[in-house]
């Protein structure tokens, strides 16, 4: 096996499942030969004359791999393989013609011909902003391409920052490697995050870009939040407080962060909505609880310590007060207690354990209540009242709970006797 037949078959059986001895066989024993400067190979047909053909149509033909995606991947491992690649950094104008040109590839918006103004930005200003493109030496198209940003960071120490990187998937891996070995940190996630707040840096740093402001601003993968007045705009990785916009628009335009800014309602300072408590600031949030009931967030001086926790003003003037029984502050309600119905305030744990609710609207002690045939508990007066309505065909409120009694003159009758009553 020639060295490039190797490196196909390690290509291939790294990158799709196949049966080694199928891939063998049509590989080693088919003399697979390669056409310089080309994707194409040269083999042996089953009459054993040489054929040319595609690489990726003699792994869907031949070697029955129907994955489109696994064909592509293979190839461009193998180009990388086998051919050498150079990266070349370009500033201005060359910018601009790198991006047209790849038209269609790697599906960035920025590089369509209707967005090239937008790409001003980076022409204008060479000394922060260059373009890494990588190239194979039998391909020259552009096969992938990076931002490369001369940034300040906290600091104000100087980076070289590799941006995302756009292109096939082993042109970009080669492009990434490269931006780790060159660069002094370089992006560590692809696309942006759930939570618009950071553009994650392999170092975990806030970098920072100024330039003069320029008419239109691009589309931006790291440097997307930025700090604009009337002659310049900084642009950083990271969402703060100073943030004025964010460049998330291919129209040019620096769309706003009210969304993601917030003020204060109790310093009336700006902050990032996720380090919101509840409407204020981290600062703010120091001074303020939560009451276990609303959740709402109070003032810690303004609210109450209970047994359950803290509560605010107003849910304890609501839910909170001493219990007549068992002389604890705790959440309960007002309730109308023994026969002359004096209002008295229980907690929720005496109201339902040692107390019963009665059909008159009263609470009495359980032990002074007793259980009715059907519905709740009764005081001794309403077992008295119930015991006297009765029928005169024997029937009484206190055994039939669910029958109903009426008033006919002088007399209670049931409601089967008022039917036979009336039928007569």
């Amino acid at each position: 096996m020639n060295k490039k037949q190797q490196t196909l078959f390690d290509v291939i059986t790294k990158n799709c499942e196949i049966d080694p001895q199928v891939l063998e066989e049509n590989l080693i024993d088919r003399e697979v030969g390669y056409k310089d400067h080309t994707s194409y190979i040269q083999y042996l047909n089953k009459e054993g004359n040489p054929v040319e053909i595609g690489l990726g149509r003699y792994m869907r033909t031949i070697l029955k791999i129907g994955d489109p995606v696994a064909r592509e991947r293979i190839i461009e491992a193998f180009k990388l393989a086998t051919w050498t690649f150079k990266v070349n950094i370009l500033t201005g104008g060359d910018i601009e013609t790198a991006y047209l040109t790849s038209n269609g590839k790697f599906d960035s918006c920025m590089t369509h011909p209707e967005n090239s103004s937008l790409l001003q930005m980076y022409v204008d200003n060479p000394q922060v902003v260059s373009l890494a493109v990588l190239t194979l030496d039998k391909d020259p198209s552009l096969a992938a391409r990076c931002l490369l940003w001369r940034c300040k960071d906290a600091d104000g120490g100087d980076v070289l920052f590799g941006d995302r990187v756009y292109g096939n998937h082993e042109p970009r891996k080669q492009l990434e490697r490269w931006c780790k070995d060159k660069c002094d940190d370089w992006r560590n996630c692809t696309g942006h995050p759930d939570i618009p707040c950071r553009i994650k840096t392999h170092k975990e740093q806030t970098l920072y870009v100024t330039i003069p402001r320029p008419n239109k601003h691009p589309f931006a993968d790291s440097f997307c939040y930025v700090v604009c007045d009337e002659e310049t705009t900084t642009l950083s990785n990271e969402l703060t407080v100073n943030t004025t916009g964010m460049l998330t628009s291919t129209y040019g335009d620096i769309n706003g962060v009210s969304d993601f800014v917030k003020i204060c309602k109790c310093c009336n300072s700006r902050f990032v909505r996720y380090d919101s408590h509840g409407g204020v600031c981290r600062d703010c949030a120091a001074n303020h609880g939560r009451c276990i009931h609303c959740s709402n967030l109070t003032l810690l001086d303004k609210l109450k310590s209970v047994a359950e926790g803290l509560v605010c003003e107003g849910c304890y003037k609501y839910l909170y007060g001493k219990c007549g029984y068992c002389g604890d502050i705790r959440p309960g309600g007002t309730c109308k207690l023994g026969k002359l119905g004096e209002e008295t305030f229980l907690c929720n744990t005496c109201r339902s354990v040692k107390y019963a609710w009665c059909s008159c609207d009263n609470h009495f002690l359980f032990e002074e209540t007793t259980p009715s045939p059907a519905g709740p508990r009764l005081c001794s007066g309403c077992v008295d009242k119930k015991k006297a309505i009765a029928c005169e065909c024997g029937k009484s409120k206190w055994e039939n709970s669910g029958t109903a009694f009426y008033e006919l003159g002088n007399t209670i009758f049931c409601s089967r006797c008022v039917v036979a009553k009336e039928v007569h």
